[in-house]
């Protein structure tokens, strides 16, 4: 019994040694809990626990390449480890020993190396996991990884409905179409213009087809044709479910309801021609307020204004910045401070609309850039420009970017694009949704991607 004081005495005296630290603190002090792996709420079995090692997190490979989907080829000689996807789309290098590791064959360095601890072959979890486009969060307080699903790919076809959504222009005979597509009420909207001459009259004719569960239900259908203004410059262009037309008496706006007809026609802008000045470059392009409101950019060095439903606001314009821009270039206002951010590609500059200058800072303008690869898509969406941009390995990242240009962290995709198409990006509640407009056997088809959210 004696003893036992002893030890006890003796045990009671180490904890006293550590103030500050409740019971279970020394315990964990002395014996930290295992880490433990979640993979969509179901907690992931490993035969050995994972370790930490200078911050990353090792895991047997085999239970974690079968949970992410990937087989497996084990290369004795060289102590290589490849895990290839179902598709065949995602091939993933690892070496026994090596900090390199490849993605599709782009090369990257890892923090630590795979190795193999006690016969069992140890791998960066974070890495495997992100590379197939999962999310990884770390809860240190539980000691818990959580992996779950992350912006992955749905669906990519070729040819939408299976069809054209123009069969007649064939080999592009009636020119290239330059599309806007919209969804509204389950159903998918294409919407283009062509001008035409008839009777020496020269007309523009907006034309929509309408797709539903994946299939085609009207193709090349005449929503509205107007005859153009020898005068004027006819800017038109289509944003959403609605249809912009620069005519003599000003904007005209119409919107398209879901049976694709026009369900409302009103003048955005009443500004009639001026002849005198007929020939001075106008622009006119969708802007929209940080509330989300949609709005227009329009008119010409003179008189150029941003036009909401309630309110307008003069823009100064000193260097013409906005006449040069990108026809895809993208515009967010922020009324607070005056300021009307000019998104193109993956850069971003801000322009004082009061002022008339474009933001510096060291003598030269001030450009935010979300990556230096310029290949992306964006939309407008929930209050935040969303931009999806291809990375070094050619996987797609998303970011959201707020009105003070504050950049989320890049959310990983397994998405790679076959082919570096120009696609237009659509939000909706649970898919980011791209469209894209190809030729496929000679016909104008419908290139469509679904990415979950």
């Amino acid at each position: 019994m004696h003893h036992k004081n002893v030890l006890l005495s003796i045990f009671i005296l180490i904890f006293s040694l550590v103030p500050g630290m409740s019971y279970a603190e020394q315990q964990t002090f002395y014996a930290e809990q295992p880490i433990s792996v979640s993979y969509e709420g179901t907690t992931m079995q490993f035969d050995v626990d994972p370790i930490l090692e200078d911050g990353t997190t090792l895991v047997q490979f085999r239970p974690l390449f079968e949970k992410m989907g990937l087989g497996i080829t084990w290369n004795a000689n060289n102590k290589t480890i490849r895990g290839t996807s179902e598709d065949g789309n995602l091939i993933i290098d690892l070496q026994i020993n090596v900090k390199i590791a490849a993605v599709n064959g782009m090369r990257t360095e890892l923090d630590v190396a795979p190795k193999i601890i006690d016969g069992n072959t140890m791998v960066p979890l974070r890495f495997v996991s992100e590379a197939t486009g999962k999310r990884v969060s770390w809860n240190p307080s539980d000691r818990l990884i959580k992996i779950t699903k992350g912006v992955e790919l749905v669906q990519e076809a070729e040819q939408y409905g299976d069809e054209s959504y123009d069969p007649d222009n064939y080999s592009s005979l009636n020119g290239k179409n330059n599309i806007n597509v919209f969804e509204k009420d389950d159903k998918t909207f294409v919407v283009w213009d062509k001008d035409v001459t008839l009777n020496n009259e020269r007309y523009t004719y907006f034309y929509m087809s309408i797709a539903q569960n994946g299939k085609w239900i009207s193709k090349a259908s005449v929503v509205r044709f107007v005859k153009r203004d020898k005068e004027g410059q006819n800017l038109k262009f289509v944003s959403g479910d609605s249809i912009y037309w620069r005519n003599s008496g000003g904007v005209q706006k119409w919107t398209i309801g879901s049976s694709g007809v026009v369900t409302d026609e009103v003048y955005a802008v009443e500004q009639p021609f001026n002849k005198t000045y007929a020939s001075t470059p106008e622009i006119l392009n969708v802007v929209y307020r940080s509330n989300g409101e949609p709005g227009i950019l329009f008119g010409d060095n003179i008189n150029l204004a941003l036009y909401f439903d309630n309110r307008s606001y003069s823009v100064k314009d000193l260097n013409r910045v906005l006449f040069s821009a990108q026809p895809d270039t993208k515009y967010v206002f922020d009324d607070r401070t005056g300021r009307l951010s000019i998104f193109q590609g993956t850069t971003i500059r801000q322009l004082d609309i009061y002022k008339g200058d474009i933001l510096y800072e060291n003598g030269k303008d001030k450009v935010t850039t979300i990556s230096p690869n310029s290949f992306s898509y964006s939309v407008y969406s929930e209050g935040k420009m969303n931009v999806l941009y291809m990375g070094n390995d050619r996987r797609m990242r998303l970011v959201t970017v707020d009105d003070d240009l504050r950049i989320s962290e890049p959310m990983l995709t397994n998405y790679r694009p076959k082919n570096p198409y120009p696609m237009k990006l659509v939000v909706t509640d649970k898919y980011f949704h791209l469209w894209g407009n190809i030729d496929f056997n000679r016909r104008p088809a419908l290139y469509f991607v679904s990415l979950s959210k």
